[in-house]
């Protein structure tokens, strides 16, 4: 920071500049010579209450914080079981907000935190949430001559056109993405054990039209909606139903799934 340098300062949605007088730091190999509190004393209209010269023990009371934060909370989690990841990270925001309203204000003991925020309309002075950060482990691979990709020992289909191709792969904690030329092509949920297969059968839509015959044993058409897997069966049964099922599973894609289950029902029936 150089002398009379201006210095930003974010304060809901303005943005104040306050210039700095006469403060420096100074940052060299082997040596450290920080003011950062004297140099944000010189701020207006900033007070200075964080990262001052020989005062480690502010480090060592946020560690506190959070570490009793983390007891309250896990003690309470040992006792219970969840299904699934989301239903964890459901129940610890749920857990943290009711935590709130036990602890007392660090200002204003009379109160709890979530009092506060209510009574003296702290909620308004807060930054908004920003979007949240779009971390996941990218990597290319090619995909399977059966439109399939491997990602974290288990394999996820893709659209059969991109068989044979470079890909791009992004591996979140709960979903994985598959993108091609920035677009994302394909989007599953994550499994959780090693060696499965998880298809999605619009991805494989296409090859009907050339292989019909996929629909009576083909993997990926295994999991079809109900109403599609009755209509299936019922077609199957007569000649040339495999080519009338392709053209109906080709209609799916191009509606959103917003497909009538009544009328595909019904149309099972009368097949």
């Amino acid at each position: 920071v150089e002398r009379d340098g201006m210095v930003a300062e974010q304060s809901g949605a303005a943005i104040h500049l306050c210039r700095v007088q006469a403060s420096r730091i100074e940052v060299s190999l082997g040596t450290r010579d920080k003011e950062p509190a004297g140099l944000i004393e010189r701020v207006e209209p900033l007070e200075a209450d964080f990262c001052n010269v020989a005062s480690g023990w502010e480090k060592g009371i946020v560690e506190k914080n959070v570490q009793d934060s983390r007891r309250r909370v896990w003690l309470e989690a040992t006792r219970l079981r969840w299904g699934t990841v989301e239903e964890l990270n459901a129940w610890l925001g749920q857990r943290c907000r009711r935590l709130w309203g036990e602890l007392r204000h660090p200002e204003h003991s009379a109160f709890s935190i979530a009092e506060m925020l209510e009574l003296e309309h702290e909620r308004d002075h807060l930054m908004p949430m920003p979007v949240a950060f779009d971390g996941y482990v990218a990597r290319q691979a090619r995909v399977s001559s059966t439109s399939l990709v491997a990602m974290a020992r288990n394999r996820y289909s893709v659209p059969c056109e991109y068989a044979g191709q470079m890909i791009d792969t992004r591996l979140y904690p709960t979903r994985v993405k598959v993108v091609m030329a920035n677009a994302v092509v394909a989007d599953h949920a994550r499994l959780s054990d090693e060696g499965r297969t998880q298809y999605d059968w619009q991805h494989y839509v296409p090859l009907l039209e050339r292989k019909p015959g996929a629909l009576r044993n083909g993997a990926p058409f295994a999991d079809l909606p109900v109403p599609l897997q009755q209509l299936r069966q019922a077609l199957l049964r007569e000649s040339g139903g495999d080519r009338v099922m392709a053209q109906v599973l080709a209609l799916v894609p191009k509606m959103g799934r917003r497909y009538d289950r009544g009328r595909v029902g019904r149309g099972s029936r009368l097949a």
